[in-house]
């Protein structure tokens, strides 16, 4: 099987090795390059081509979120998931509309960790998008309502969705994608 390659993107050094480290241990995932502003990242997807980037938010220069907005336009095939200490309703909407596929806290377990990856390179969004300070960990919120993911239908996610993706997205819950 063809291994999902992966560019990591923080402008911390120890993050990335935590980062690098918890993916080396996941079969059939390479870490292809590290960045460690949006710049660097935009010039290493171009090189390496990888399937998924994890992107931090937040980086000197470039940040991600720029960063995400610049690959989503000029690299269909790679799919960005932003790594963020926020979990507020704010930062997951903004990143989403800058064409991420997927929003990860920084304190997500490690299982969390690997169906994200697994999940935003077969081309689906992921379905923990957040969760607030509060919200217990695996759910979606809208306003003050908290859903379980595993008792969230795919329609509902794809509701989820379509509120938080700009007005040119298809209204799946596939990045780009036409179809579930």
């Amino acid at each position: 099987m063809t291994p999902i390659r992966v560019l990591l993107a923080d402008d911390h050094e120890l993050v990335r090795a935590g980062f690098r480290a918890l993916l080396d241990s996941l079969s059939d995932v390479e870490v292809v390059a590290e960045a460690d502003d949006g710049r660097a990242a935009l010039k290493l997807v171009a090189l390496h081509r990888p399937d998924v980037v994890l992107m931090d938010i937040t980086m000197p220069g470039l940040n991600g979120l720029e960063a995400t907005s610049r690959i989503a336009r000029d690299f269909s095939h790679t799919r960005v998931i932003i790594l963020s200490m926020h979990a507020s309703e704010d930062h997951v909407l903004l990143a989403l509309r800058q064409g991420a596929s997927g929003y990860l806290l920084k304190g997500a377990r490690r299982d969390e960790l690997d169906q994200a990856v697994r999940t935003v390179s077969a081309g689906r969004m992921t379905a923990p998008a957040y969760r607030p300070p509060r919200a217990p960990r695996g759910g979606l919120v809208q306003g003050t309502q908290w859903f379980p993911c595993d008792s969230v239908p795919r329609t509902r996610l794809a509701q989820f969705a379509a509120l938080w993706l700009p007005p040119t997205w298809s209204g799946s819950c596939s990045h780009r994608s036409p179809s579930c």
